[in-house]
Parts: structure tokens; sequence; C-alpha cells
């Protein structure tokens, strides 16, 4: 199997609009396109036994999701192949829960299987022998997550009917039991950052208190354009996901320290300009909008010399 390292495919700049929809979802995703973030959850979230038997230099992305559309409203899943050092190929799965709220007992169980037939059909169907699959499920939810087992599942039957039972074990990462200490200590460029961000998107309080975290990067030498992706995805993230932090980065100017914007990166400057000015237009547009709606006989010409815009973007609205 080649050996693949390059960037991940999304671009900068970010077009905004992708998080304002299932931005959990866009979030995780562009992130564990970034390779040196993504080798850093698999060494996060798996045992000294196992990452001793990948070949990490062989892992590359997979281009194709697993999730089907009755486990979509729950996952998404970003899948890694590879090949141990025996050259036995592997994946590496991981799925990311998006609910707030815990599935219900055997829920999970049920939902795994069912995402590890859609991948060994998948095997089968491109006439492949049956991939050996590590199933990760990185969950942050506001409670905490119990792992699942066979014994939890069907705990009133006797052991040796468990033989019956589809089983396989699963990785669990559980943010709500991680605590701060243990997310600042990662001695890791982009991880702490992105498990913090989703652990805390839902929290108002810690948003208001730490918001700027999220805004200051400690400068790096390491691949500017990726760190720049990255630090952009997570404001834009939050910016999605929590009023507070929207507020907060709107009056940035204000709130920060001389020293504090010294830190900042001038792209996330340029990108608070940019959804500004954004939000400007599109205020106007709505102004026209209505104006249009309650007045279709002005002409575009009228309605441009009243409000001091183009012709052309009277036209886009009247368009819409």
């Amino acid at each position: 199997m080649a050996k693949d390292k390059t960037p991940p495919k999304a671009q900068f700049p970010i077009d905004p609009s992708e998080f304002l929809h299932h931005p959990h979802d866009r979030y995780v995703r562009f992130a564990m396109q970034i390779r040196d973030l993504a080798m850093e959850f698999l060494q996060f979230s798996l045992d000294t036994r196992t990452k001793a038997l990948i070949d990490w230099d062989s892992l590359q992305i997979s281009k194709e999701s697993y999730i089907d559309e009755k486990l979509k409203a729950h996952y998404s899943d970003i899948c890694y192949t590879g090949l141990m050092h025996s050259k036995e190929p592997i994946r590496i799965a991981t799925l990311i829960e998006h609910k707030s709220d815990p599935p219900r007992k055997g829920e999970l169980t049920v939902q795994l299987n069912r995402y590890i037939l859609n991948l060994w059909i998948d095997d089968l169907n491109h006439n492949r022998p049956l991939t050996l699959t590590i199933p990760i499920v990185l969950y942050h939810g506001n409670t905490t997550l119990a792992k699942e087992t066979t014994n939890v599942l069907f705990s009133g039957a006797p052991d040796w009917l468990h033989g019956f039972v589809p089983s396989f074990d699963y990785i669990l990462v559980d943010l709500s039991k991680q605590t701060e200490a243990s997310l600042e200590g990662l001695q890791m460029l982009y991880l702490g950052k992105f498990l913090t961000a989703l652990k805390h998107s839902r929290d108002d309080d810690y948003i208001a208190f730490y918001w700027k975290k999220f805004v200051i990067f400690a400068p790096n030498q390491r691949d500017q354009i990726i760190l720049r992706q990255f630090s952009v995805a997570t404001v834009l993230y939050l910016n999605a996901t929590s009023t507070v932090f929207n507020k907060k980065i709107k009056n940035m100017d204000n709130l920060l320290t001389t020293e504090e914007k010294a830190g900042v990166k001038p792209y996330l400057f340029e990108l608070l300009d940019q959804k500004k000015e954004e939000g400007r237009v599109e205020g106007i547009e709505n102004i026209i909008r209505l104006f249009l709606i309650k007045n279709p006989n002005w002409t575009d010409q009228q309605v441009a010399e009243c409000f001091e815009v183009t012709i052309e973007f009277v036209g886009k609205i009247r368009t819409k």
C-alpha cells in the first residue's frame, strides 16, 4: 500500500456557510482529514499493544463513509486504512456521536453491529477479504456514557448462552470523563484544542470564561497553512454552536488586551471582518427583500437609487 501523507482536501479559505448546518459533523470531518490531527487522535485512543502492531506510515484516509441513512442521525465516521507490520490490512474507524444525550441501553451495540456489517458488506462487494476493523466511538455528550458489554446487555442469561450473541470490542473515548488538566496536558499540536472544542461546544458557562483560548493560538513553525485551516474551522464551529462565543468574537476588539491581540493570528481578525461585512450585507438584503415584496412595481434602478446599492445587487435579491 502506497504511503500517503498528502494534506487534507479542504482548502483555505473555508466557506463559513459550511458550518451553519450540522456543525458537529462538519467540524469533526474537516479536522479528522488533517492527517497530523488524526494520527494524534489515534495515538491518544489506542492502547500501547495495538499501537505497536500498526505501520503508521501506511495509514491513509478512506474516501468512503459507511454510515447509512439510519445511522446518519447519530454519527459521522472517518476511516483510516493501512497495514499492520505483519502486512495484514487493518481499518481504524472513528464514529462520532453527535447527540448530547447518551443512547438508550443496547442502542450503541446495535448501531456498531450495523456499522461493522456495512464495512464487511463493502469488502465482499469488492471481492476483498474481511478487513479487521477497530471501532473508536468519540462521544461528547453532556453526561457520561457507559461501555456496553454482552454481560451488561444480557445479565439475566447464563454465561454459556452469551456465545450466541454477536459481540466485538470497541474503544470508547468519552470526553465527559476527560478533565481539563488532561486535555491541557496533551503535548500535541492540534488534539487538545480539538477535543476541548468538542467537549465544551454546548457549555455556555465554559465558553464565556475560556473563549479566548480558541482564538489565541501559540505561534508554531510547523505547517502554517494547516494550522490556519484548523484554527479558522475551530472558530467557525464554536461560532455556529455557541451564541455566547458568537457574541464574544463580535466584540473581540474591545474584550482583548493589546498583548492578547498580539497572540491572535491576523487571519482570524480578517475572518471577523468578513463575518461583520456578511452580516451587514445580509441585513441590507433582508430590508430590500421586504421592500420588494411590498412594492413589486418598483424597478431595480429605483430601488438601487433609494438604498444606494447597485442595480445588479437588487436584481439578485429579486431573483431569489
